[in-house]
């Protein structure tokens, strides 16, 4: 696996195990919604939950080192922060949309062609389809 694909990996594994630590509201079953989208030019992916939402207040600062929207659950409060940086270095942007309390929407716009003008694909489909299955029990 590329570094490049572990980073990929690494920023869908910290979106999903957020979604599943925070995304759940008492008396009501946890959902996660994951989409994408592609196009010549980007790759677009969104992943939702059905918890208690991020305040509008809150949204650029969870993104930052050690902030948390959340003083209930368990959590060093770095995982986005790197998310946002891996995201970046790929030439991309993440941020959150959606109404406050509707659960916390995150999406991901990355361009195919790095930053720095080189095709990180080489000009082949790497990696497209992925599934989690996530069973907490």
């Amino acid at each position: 696996m590329s570094e490049s694909s572990t980073r990929r990996q690494q920023v869908m594994e910290n979106l999903i195990g957020n979604a599943i630590k925070y995304g759940r509201r008492p008396g009501e079953p946890a959902w996660i919604w994951l989409s994408g989208y592609e196009d010549e030019e980007r790759v677009s992916l969104t992943v939702r939950d059905n918890g208690p939402g991020i305040p509008i207040q809150f949204r650029e600062k969870v993104f930052g080192v050690f902030q948390r929207s959340s003083t209930t659950t368990e959590g060093t409060g770095i995982g986005l922060s790197i998310v946002r940086k891996i995201v970046e270095a790929h030439g991309g942007r993440i941020w959150i949309v959606g109404p406050e309390e509707a659960g916390a929407e995150f999406r991901i716009e990355i361009l195919k062609c790095a930053s720095n003008g080189s095709d990180t694909r080489d000009g082949k489909d790497e990696e497209t389809d992925h599934a989690v299955l996530v069973d907490r029990r």
